[in-house]
């Protein structure tokens, strides 16, 4: 992103498919922008126009994909605008205005339309409406008392403009020229140069940079939610009329009625499953957003490359013709050559913009200009300057720090630097506090928990958590807070566990007495409020100890037993688990679990990993079907074992020998510990490691994509 000056104004445009948006742009900035025809959109993606409005005055138009895109469904639209959006927040560059763009043409406001208006709303916040300017276009298609009316109705209803006039948005009408846009803009210039723009913050950049909030917690994210959430409970209730008339249909031997109800079921099936995908989309970090963004240009950056590379190859073979080659070889090579040159100030282009976003990202490795392939050889990495046995492991989001906890109170971190190496960079201590000297002395630290974004880590000690906080001035964790849950149990807290929305922290004990202090809102006070769900009646029931608790995605939660059962849930506002089912897998005690994307869920057990369906059928994973799932994934396997997923969900078995050696295993049936999340590929990180602990040895493998 370019660095923002008091002489320069940026400007948002927004508005429909086909409003006028990239015609606008043209207006100013004499650039050759592809225009929609209101049917096919033309910008799929956010992109910045900059031109010298006066001496000293830069503007740069920010253009936006409308959120009834052909080509995209609103969700990645609103990704996209949210992504740009924040990252421009946290680089101190403020929107001066945003002009929404309306076609005066459309004799009524459409559902695309007010849905359009309604999110505008959201994006920007009441305070911010009066930096909002509304300008209608395509007065050269109507006429003149028609659109007098047409405008009057949008100002005056309080579904279309009237909201946003009375929390003080302005009109302006956009007459298709470049006079008219340029007087536009007069609204956001100062009059004189020693007067600065005022400028405008989004409540969606609070949200998602101050708040820390995912997308779908955001005020425009709930709408879309709520709204693809209704839709879907009126489909299903028809889908359940449809599965009905099925039944019938069938029993009256109605065959050919029974087949036409039954295509329209799978597409109404279908139909449900797709709003639930999108749903999906919106539960994302800022932070994932800024990840997913980069590697987009990566990979444009990618195919540019390989574009010029061929038509280079191409034009040293035509330079090597012999002398007598026709006029049409030399007008064809003379074209290929103009186009290289294109193709050339694209790569120069897009690798500006790149080294721009990778100045705040460590996301991605230094090769800008490979091609992308599949995972090569991994390498091991080795880190043997530890002392004592290693308890557990950690990795930040990105794959680049490493908490190791070794001994009973201490924490050692581990840098990723370029060159390969991990360097020891700190060690963390839980320090004893007054509430918690009479612990017994053979209290440890059994897990921790980073939060999303890696600003807080949590480690339990006993009945303790201990807070770090990170300093982003210079990289380290500090000690802020130790809070005592209050409940005793042998053995302390043996499972740290955030949920996806990263407000809740489960602190689990094998008893089955789950506690929640939810820690990570920033609206709560600051110990936060407790909830308890009590699972030992449940437990003692089955005669069962809980081993095991991982969230999944629409809060979701599952409880792995040590007699081979899980038990699957939601949890409600109130801190309850409803809607709960138990399963019982063939396997013995459950070890570890993990979510997928499409609320599927794996389960690890002593004696083999099953993969549990959303509809609760349950699968083992042997050697030979291990494409379960399209995730990259990993597991640690039993002591000094593990199995590494690649991209494409293929597997191979790992074993390290006492000498650190890693032998390939295609015989041992997999035994699973603990399943770090970290390396999913939903979260565009292209680099992850997988590590196998051998008492006081670490083996990292390193996977580059």
């Amino acid at each position: 992103m370019t660095n923002c000056n008091s002489k320069d104004v940026y400007v948002a445009l927004m508005g429909l498919t086909g409003a006028g948006k990239s015609s606008f742009i043209k207006h100013c900035t004499k650039h050759e922008v592809t225009v929609g025809d209101g049917l096919q959109a033309c910008t799929d993606k956010v992109e910045v126009y900059s031109f010298k409005y006066s001496p000293g005055v830069t503007i740069h138009l920010v253009d936006t994909p409308g959120f009834d895109d052909t080509n995209r469904q609103d969700s990645d639209v609103l990704r996209d605008i949210s992504a740009w959006l924040s990252k421009s927040y946290t680089e101190k560059i403020l929107l001066n205005g945003i002009l929404y763009l309306h076609r005066i043409s459309d004799p009524r406001m459409q559902g695309s339309g007010r849905m359009s208006i309604n999110l505008l709303i959201k994006l920007c916040g009441r305070d911010a409406l009066k930096n909002v300017v509304l300008v209608t276009t395509m007065w050269e298609l109507v006429e003149a008392d028609v659109g007098r009316r047409r405008e009057k109705e949008l100002e005056n209803t309080e579904e279309f403009w009237g909201f946003m006039k009375r929390h003080g948005s302005q009109t302006r009408r956009h007459l298709n020229s470049e006079e008219s846009a340029r007087k536009i803009l007069t609204m956001f210039v100062p009059q004189t140069p020693d007067i600065q723009a005022k400028t405008m913050t989004l409540a969606i950049q609070k949200e998602l940079a101050d708040d820390h909030k995912t997308l779908d917690q955001t005020g425009a994210g709930q709408l879309l939610d709520g709204t693809w959430a209704k839709e879907k409970e009126s489909l299903l209730r028809e889908l359940k009329e449809v599965r009905d008339a099925v039944r019938m249909a069938n029993e009256e031997r109605d065959h050919t009625m029974a087949r036409l109800l039954q295509e329209q079921q799978q597409e109404m099936s279908m139909t449900v499953e797709k709003m639930r995908q999108e749903q999906e989309k919106l539960r994302v970090t800022m932070e994932h957003l800024h990840e997913e963004r980069l590697l987009k240009y990566q990979k444009m950056l990618d195919d540019q490359v390989e574009i010029s590379r061929t038509l280079s190859d191409d034009l040293e073979h035509k330079a090597n013709l012999q002398d007598n080659e026709s006029n049409a070889q030399a007008v064809l090579a003379a074209s290929q050559m103009e186009k290289l040159q294109d193709q050339q100030v694209a790569v120069v282009e897009l690798q500006g913009r790149l080294d721009g976003m990778n100045s705040s990202s460590n996301t991605l490795s230094n090769s800008s200009s490979k091609i992308e392939s599949e995972p090569s050889a991994s390498k091991r990495l080795e880190i043997d300057d530890i002392s004592e046995e290693v308890k557990c492991l950690q990795f930040s989001s990105n794959g680049r720090k490493l908490f190791v906890v070794t001994g009973k109170t201490q924490i050692r971190v581990y840098d990723l630097y370029r060159s390969g190496s991990w360097t020891h960079s700190q060690t963390l201590t839980c320090r004893k506090t007054t509430f918690n000297l009479h612990s017994r002395t053979k209290d440890a630290i059994k897990c921790l928990v980073l939060s999303k974004g890696d600003s807080c880590l949590v480690a339990a000690l006993g009945d303790t958590l201990f807070r770090f906080e990170l300093d982003r001035s210079d990289d380290k964790y500090k000690l802020s807070r130790a809070y005592r849950t209050g409940l005793h149990a042998e053995g302390g807290i043996g499972t740290l566990e955030l949920s996806l929305c990263n407000s809740y922290l489960i602190c689990a004990y094998a008893q089955g007495h789950i506690h929640w202090p939810e820690v990570w809102s920033a609206h709560m006070p600051y110990d936060g409020f407790r909830m308890e769900f009590l699972a030992r009646p449940l437990l003692n029931k089955m005669y069962a100890i809980m081993t095991c608790v991982q969230f999944g995605p629409s809060c979701k939660i599952a409880l792995g037993l040590d007699n081979g059962t899980v038990v699957r849930g939601t949890v409600a506002k109130s801190g309850k688990i409803e809607e709960k089912r138990l399963l019982t897998t063939p396997g013995t005690s459950v070890r570890s679990m993990l979510w997928t994307s499409d609320s599927r869920l794996l389960v690890g057990t002593w004696t083999g990993i099953f993969i549990v369906g959303s509809d609760d059928h349950i699968d083992q994973v042997t050697q030979t079907d291990l494409d379960f799932d399209r995730e990259c994934w990993s597991l640690q396997l039993g002591l000094g074992a593990g199995i590494c997923g690649t991209l494409y969900g293929q597997g191979s078995y790992y074993e390290v020998q006492d000498d650190g050696y890693v032998a390939i295993r295609h015989s041992r049936r997999p035994v699973t510990g603990r399943v770090p999340a970290d390396v999913s590929l939903d979260f565009g990180i292209r680099r992850w490691e997988v590590a196998v602990v051998i008492r006081e040895f670490i083996a990292m493998y390193d996977c580059v994509r």
